[in-house]
């Protein structure tokens, strides 16, 4: 269902490509994580330490997986560097130097007009394997002014000397990060939300791999800004006080980003309260992540673990316009109490190398809750999951699933002829079939299209009960070279299947 009501399904098995960790695998491996404090290091072992929610000590393992065989949360290692050189004349300028890393005061300069050459020596940043160079903004880096006077000898200044100048220099500095527990003993939001929010816009804070950050009120992003590494967990269990004069209760996602743009988070885990991964109807707003009405968005390399909520929330804020530019490049969600991933109100998203291991309701929900405001142009890549795919508000633009695999059913129900393209992809669809009328694949309006796909059937004890799609109403299908399992399809009304191949 929607961002505002509630239903409850269980997935199917797996269906996840060869080649990508399935959570069994996951489970596998172990992690140590240890952070030093004031000298001292604190070892935090998943497997044998105490924990207040059972069950959490083996789902750990599953929510850092991803690090196995991949570089750690921290930045990757500088590439090559190229040098060039500029003689340039600079007006009046302000630089703001942050630190790398977040901590440490940052000073900002103003300087007056002065003729200078600059040496400028440029890092390339590899990628993640199979990923691409990194991308995003970057803290401003040192910066220094040097300023040489000439002296104007008797009968004038020499040829080609530069004219005297004067520089005025004056520094301001924005807090230092406090000394805040990196072993999530306690809660450090109202702290972290401070230092993050005096951060210049740009700036990145970059947390030690072995970090872990307990945020039980979550952390909000409202300005350019970006993270990198380090483990967030919301240890938050209790249904909040309701606010006055409103009907739900004040909920927080772990990361919030609201209003702002050009946003990246990057290698960072996120852990939430919910180690049977179940629904709670009062606690669903305790998402993974959750984007509301911002633009220019990178979410890279990210898990989400036990949460209340989505795995990953895309939706608006109130009065505000819908999501835009939004980039998911390797998210892997675990046990999600409602939705997996939830694009309610985005204009121009790609998901790509997205594993949705499990979630209470849909893998995906297409669903705003707004009859007049939906979501489009976006493209899902690469990606696997395990539930339903449930698109039932208007479409703005395309939606396009391409070399993907998924395990689930599929209720497409879109008036707009907006085009729903599946191409090269595998999906297993339930062998026990739901809706009415009961099919793997539902379109009751709208057009959509299968084109070199593989349509099989989940793994069961009995053959399959029902058709693998049913068209309803004035919707078109279309199979183009596609295999299909039987049974096949059925269709009502005036919907038009098409099969070429």
């Amino acid at each position: 269902m929607g961002y505002g009501q509630e239903s409850r399904t269980s997935g199917g098995p797996d269906g996840r490509p060869a080649g990508r960790r399935t959570a069994a695998t996951i489970a596998a491996g172990a992690l140590i994580v240890c952070s030093t404090i004031s000298g001292a290091v604190v070892a935090r072992s998943i497997g044998g330490s105490p924990s207040a929610h059972p069950g959490r000590a083996t789902v750990d393992a599953v929510v850092m997986a991803k690090k196995t065989g991949t570089p750690t949360a921290s930045a990757p290692a500088p590439g090559p560097t190229t040098s060039s050189t500029t003689t340039t004349t600079a007006p009046v300028a302000t630089t703001t130097t942050v630190p790398a890393g977040g901590g440490g005061p940052a000073t900002t300069s103003t300087t007056a007009p002065t003729t200078s050459t600059t040496t400028t020596t440029t890092t390339t940043q590899p990628g993640r394997p199979g990923r691409g160079a990194a991308t995003g903004p970057t803290s401003p880096p040192p910066a220094s002014t040097t300023t040489t006077t000439v002296p104007v000898p008797k009968g004038g200044r020499p040829v080609g000397q530069p004219t005297p100048t004067t520089t005025t220099t004056t520094s301001t500095t924005v807090p230092t990060l406090p000394v805040i527990a990196t072993d999530c003993s306690t809660d450090v939001s109202a702290v972290l939300n401070a230092y993050l929010a005096a951060l210049p816009d740009g700036s990145v804070f970059t947390s030690p791999a072995s970090a872990c950050y307990l945020v039980d009120e979550g952390i909000n992003i409202r300005h350019p800004l970006t993270i990198v590494g380090g483990r967030f967990e919301d240890d938050s269990d209790t249904v909040p006080a309701r606010i006055p004069g409103r009907e739900a209760p004040s909920l927080h996602p772990i990361i919030l980003i609201k209003e702002t743009s050009d946003v990246t988070i990057d290698g960072v885990d996120l852990v939430g309260a919910n180690p049977t991964g179940k629904y709670h109807p009062a606690l669903v707003g305790q998402s993974g992540v959750d984007i509301r009405s911002s633009s220019d968005v990178t979410v890279r390399d990210v898990t989400t673990l036990d949460t209340f909520g989505d795995g990953m929330t895309v939706f608006v804020a109130s009065g505000k316009g819908k999501d835009r530019n939004i980039t998911v490049d390797g998210l892997t969600i675990t046990r999600a109490g409602r939705q997996g991933i939830t694009p309610a109100f985005v204009s121009g998203a790609t998901f790509s190398h997205v594993d949705i291991v499990s979630a209470a309701d849909s893998a995906w929900d297409f669903e705003s809750d707004l009859p007049s405001m939906g979501t489009g142009d976006i493209t899902i890549s690469d990606s696997t999951w395990r539930g339903r795919v449930n698109l039932i508000e208007p479409l703005t633009g395309p939606l396009t699933f391409d070399h993907d695999q998924g395990s689930g059913s599929l209720l497409l129900d879109d008036g707009t002829d907006q085009p729903i393209i599946v191409s090269d992809s595998t999906l297993l669809l339930p062998a026990n079939d739901w809706g009415d009328p009961s099919a793997g694949i539902v379109l009751h309006a709208g057009t959509a299209t299968f084109s070199h796909d593989v349509l099989g059937r989940e793994p069961s004890k009995k053959p399959p009960t029902g058709p693998a799609w049913h068209a309803a109403g004035t919707s078109h299908l279309t199979f183009i070279d596609t295999s299909v399992a039987a049974p096949l399809g059925t269709s009502s009304g005036s919907a038009v299947v098409t099969i070429t191949g």
